[in-house]
Formats: C-alpha cells, sequence, structure tokens
C-alpha cells in the first residue's frame, strides 16, 4: 500500500524535477511566441511560387506553416523552393504488374536575407511516401494523392522546423 502511494506522488515530482533541469540547461521552447504582433522571424518569410498543381499545394503548406496569420506584410527574408516528384513501382507480380509504388518527392530550398541576398540557411528535403496500386484506377488515384499530400506536409513540417532551428541559433548565439 505504501509503495503505491509513493509512485503516486513521484511522477509529478520527477517531472517537476525535469523541467527545474530544463530551466537550468538554458532550455526554451522552439517556436515560442510572444504575442501576435510579434510573431517571429517565421513570419517575415516571403515564400516564392513554386510551379504546377503539387508546388502550389506545397507554397501553401509552408505559408501555413510559418504565418499562420497571413501572409508576411515586410517581409525580411525569401524562401525559395524546387520541387522535385517521382513515382518509382514496386512490389512487381510475375505477370509485371506492380501492386505498389512509392511517391518520392525532393524539396530543395534556399532562405535568403531580403536586402543584401546572401543565402542565411540551405538544405535538401527527401521524403517517400507509399501507396496501393489496386485494380480500380479511381482507387489508385486516390491513394496516389493522399500519398502526396502526406509527403507534402511532411516536408512542410521539416522545413518549417530547420528554419526555426536557424533562427533559434542566431537569436541565442
Amino acid at each position: 500500500m505504501l509503495l503505491r502511494n509513493r509512485n503516486k506522488f513521484s511522477t509529478p515530482f520527477l517531472l517537476g524535477l525535469a523541467l527545474v533541469v530544463l530551466a537550468g540547461c538554458g532550455f526554451h521552447p522552439l517556436h515560442l511566441r510572444t504575442s501576435p504582433q510579434n510573431a517571429g522571424p517565421l513570419a517575415q518569410i516571403r515564400v516564392s511560387n513554386i510551379p504546377d498543381r503539387i508546388g502550389q499545394k506545397f507554397h501553401n503548406l509552408l505559408l501555413e506553416r510559418l504565418n499562420p496569420q497571413g501572409e508576411a506584410l515586410a517581409p525580411k527574408y525569401n524562401l525559395s523552393i524546387i520541387l522535385q516528384h517521382s513515382v518509382e513501382q514496386l512490389a512487381v507480380q510475375k505477370s509485371a504488374i506492380a501492386t505498389r509504388a512509392n511517391l518520392r518527392v525532393t524539396a530543395t530550398f534556399a532562405l535568403r536575407d531580403g536586402a543584401s541576398r546572401k543565402i542565411e540557411v540551405s538544405g535538401t528535403k527527401l521524403v517517400v511516401a507509399g501507396y496501393d496500386i489496386m485494380s480500380s484506377d479511381y482507387a489508385t488515384l486516390i491513394a496516389e494523392k493522399d500519398a502526396e499530400d502526406r509527403a507534402l506536409t511532411e516536408l512542410a513540417d521539416e522545413i518549417r522546423t530547420q528554419l526555426a532551428v536557424y533562427f533559434n541559433r542566431i537569436a541565442y548565439e
């Protein structure tokens, strides 16, 4: 009975101790916004247009992640992106019919200072999303579009995180 009660109180104690240790080592939230007026450097990024329909979808996902209040009015940075995608057939049956495919989406990005045009941070991200190829063309098309949406969402999240880490690092240097 005593052991059970001790475990009930030890979890909050250990959690509190972990928070104290994190505060002492300089921990601070990566995506902290102090107020809507001070949205942070991510909200000051203008995302350049990306060609094709997949590029439009990716552009909109990035805008939502960088500044949920809308497009930057006075951007200090410009984010340019080259998006490439391909489909790779997998799981080929003896009859030479594929039953599985991978959608590979690669985003090469560069964040430039708006005034000096100097590249602040750049990189390449690759996401692979799989889907089933079914006997119904419509079902396969829907599965492919779902894989595309998942891949673009993951890419947008990864680029946002990399940009947030960059701005966090320069803010605390």
